[in-house]
């Protein structure tokens, strides 16, 4: 079933809210990730790097990149340590700031989301298909932002997160 709005009057943004660069495990840098989705027609990408120590916790600044038809949004790729069935918790966070601080060794998936939350980040599961959770950690999970609308897919026992989302103007601005 389709419910996608493009054939609804209105202005539509084509875009990117997660791929990654040289400054985590990308194989393009900073610059030639945003060339090519700003060549391939994108009116907006979020370089959002693993937010790992062993990256020393990337937060790519863009903002260089910006012209008058293409923009960047700051984010990154959140995790903590693995979660009841042995998967790391992958969040994604995009409009944080430059200064978002690296989570703390006791810092759960719930808590990282929630403090990017309090910054006005717009948070969602990363890698949904990946994502298999606990009852438990599903009932954490509720930290999706407001502008998310989470849906569950059970199929065999396993959880699947589809984040359709409106962008909050005043991510463009950070």
């Amino acid at each position: 079933m389709n419910h996608l709005p493009f054939d609804k009057p209105g202005r539509f943004w084509k875009g990117n809210l997660h791929t990654h660069c040289t400054q985590s495990d990308g194989r393009l840098t900073t610059e030639q990730v945003c060339q090519k989705y700003r060549e391939a027609g994108y009116d907006f990408l979020a370089v959002t790097n693993h937010f790992l120590r062993n990256y020393n916790f990337p937060m790519t600044d863009t903002r260089h990149l910006r012209t008058d038809d293409f923009t960047t949004l700051i984010g990154a790729e959140l995790h903590t340590p693995v979660a009841e069935m042995g998967e790391v918790w992958h969040i994604l966070a995009v409009g944080l700031p430059l200064d978002f601080a690296p989570p703390t060794p006791a810092e759960s998936g719930p808590q990282i989301a929630a403090r990017a939350l309090a910054t006005g980040a717009y948070v969602a599961i990363a890698h949904p298909h990946r994502c298999v959770m606990t009852e438990a950690e599903f009932s954490l999970a509720s930290f999706a932002s407001p502008y998310c609308r989470v849906t569950v897919r059970t199929d065999d026992g396993k959880r699947a997160w589809s984040n359709p989302i409106a962008l909050d103007p005043t991510w463009f601005d950070r």
